[in-house]
């Protein structure tokens, strides 16, 4: 229905629990968990990477209803 009304429905992608855990535990920005001087280890700040990437992807579909265009 919001298809037909003229919406856009986006999927943000899940992190990985482990991982959402860490930043919440170091009290790190997804930006901030990217450099490695936070002291993440590589698989995590990959996993943010992804994260980031893919949800960039999806809130770019819906850039001109949320004003990013």
């Amino acid at each position: 229905m919001v298809v037909q009304k003229g919406g856009l429905i986006i999927s943000i992608p899940d992190l990985f629990d482990d991982t959402f855990d860490l930043l919440d535990d170091k009290d790190l920005t997804f930006t901030q968990a990217l450099e490695a001087e936070h002291g993440l280890p590589l698989a995590d700040r990959r996993r943010v990477r992804i994260f980031l990437e893919e949800a960039e992807a999806e809130l770019m579909k819906a850039a001109p209803f949320l004003g990013l265009a």
